[in-house]
């Protein structure tokens, strides 16, 4: 299944261990387990794997894994209806909180309309299951530079905001005169 990451199409190379013959993988091999397999083989999957990721439902506590995130290359989140959005407190959880430097990837179902919501909670990466909507998905990637509030940093993609940001702020304070903002201030 393809994913979106920083506005390129890529394949993805995870592989879930439950899915496959764990002897006919090697260490090389990027793999993929569920909480449960984590906490069960943690330190068998450290010791045979080079690169790991952990696939966490959105039910699933981040703070079970808080102390393995040195080991842990990718967090993979489960969005089971779009309009679940606990998913999105675990990716919050794990940036803010957690310090978290690996990717965080979500997957399930995730509409185009939250990817810019999902990057700014410091997700990196999106699974695409249909892959006639990955142009729409990167589209989507790059639609908005101009924000209203703070949040977790974006890379940096081509913008297709009509808005000229010549004040820093982008969006919709680049229409704004800066005495206007300096009075919203109070």
């Amino acid at each position: 299944m393809p994913i979106i990451r920083n506005g390129r199409i890529e394949e993805n190379a995870w592989v879930s261990l439950a899915e496959t013959d764990a002897g006919a993988l090697s260490r090389e091999t990027p793999i993929v387990v569920g909480l449960a397999e984590w906490v069960a083989g943690r330190e068998t999957l450290i010791a045979n794997f080079d690169r790991r990721a952990v696939r966490l439902e959105n039910a699933d506590a981040v703070e079970e894994i808080a102390d393995d995130l040195d080991f842990i290359d990718a967090v993979i989140l489960v969005f089971p209806k779009f309009n679940d959005g606990r998913a999105f407190s675990q990716a919050r959880l794990l940036r803010d909180r957690l310090g978290f430097k690996g990717e965080i990837r979500a997957t399930g179902h995730v509409i185009q309309d939250q990817f810019l919501f999902l990057q700014r909670c410091g997700v990196d990466a999106v699974e695409v299951k249909d892959g006639k909507l990955l142009d729409a998905w990167n589209r989507a990637h790059k639609r908005f530079k101009g924000f209203y509030q703070p949040a977790l940093a974006i890379p940096e993609a081509e913008s297709e905001d009509k808005v000229a940001r010549n004040d820093g702020f982008g969006g919709a304070y680049s229409r704004v005169e800066p005495a206007v903002l300096a009075s919203w201030a109070y």
